[in-house]
């Protein structure tokens, strides 16, 4: 994984990678990695699995299909608890041109609504997390939407720095359909968030 190769250029050496998988034929040679075997395909199930066992102060959760080109120039120490960090979202070259569009709504989404997804990662301290419940286990998508709405005080802040994540879902399912699909979840959560507390 890319992802792997920019986490070994992180500025400090005080942190674990946590992947869950149910995939039992996966291997990884890194000792960084701890690689953990759950007998499910939830992905919510996975991720607050791997919360739970991280030992990190702060928890980031991201894609494996991620790149973050300037994740050296990441400053840890000015991370405060109480606060959901995220990046700003790029796509890859491996699905439609119309994806830079998605990932400029994203950022303008980001920046005036304060609704990031996942795939712009989430930076945030395990107890804030814990806090408020994690992801929620009963849902099958859109956890991550529906963390940002339950967590009502949480303080949304974009880094100034570039995540760079697969278009594949765009190729697979169409471009149009998934970004219709997103932008009926978007509307929903706005209309959650700002109009119906």
């Amino acid at each position: 994984f890319k992802l792997l190769e920019n986490l070994d250029l992180l500025p400090s050496d005080d942190y674990e990678i946590i992947v869950v998988s149910e995939d039992s034929r996966i291997e990884i040679d890194n000792s960084k990695v701890n690689l953990l075997q759950l007998d499910t395909t939830s992905r919510v199930v996975k991720l607050n699995y791997g919360a739970k066992v991280a030992n990190g102060r702060f928890l980031w959760f991201l894609h494996a299909d991620s790149e973050i080109p300037e994740i050296q120039k990441l400053d840890f120490n000015q991370l405060s608890r109480g606060n959901l960090y995220t990046l700003n979202l790029y796509f890859a070259e491996d699905g439609s041109k119309l994806c830079r569009l998605n990932a400029l709504f994203a950022r303008i989404r980001t920046r005036l609504l304060s609704l990031p997804f996942g795939d712009q990662s989430f930076l945030i301290d395990r107890k804030t997390f814990f806090d408020n419940s994690g992801f929620n286990e009963t849902i099958s998508c859109a956890e991550d939407l529906d963390f940002i709405l339950r967590a009502k005080d949480l303080n949304i802040i974009c880094l100034p720095f570039k995540i760079k994540t697969s278009a594949r879902k765009y190729r697979e399912n169409g471009w149009f359909k998934t970004t219709i699909m997103h932008q009926v979840i978007t509307t929903k959560g706005v209309l959650k968030k700002y109009f119906y507390r």
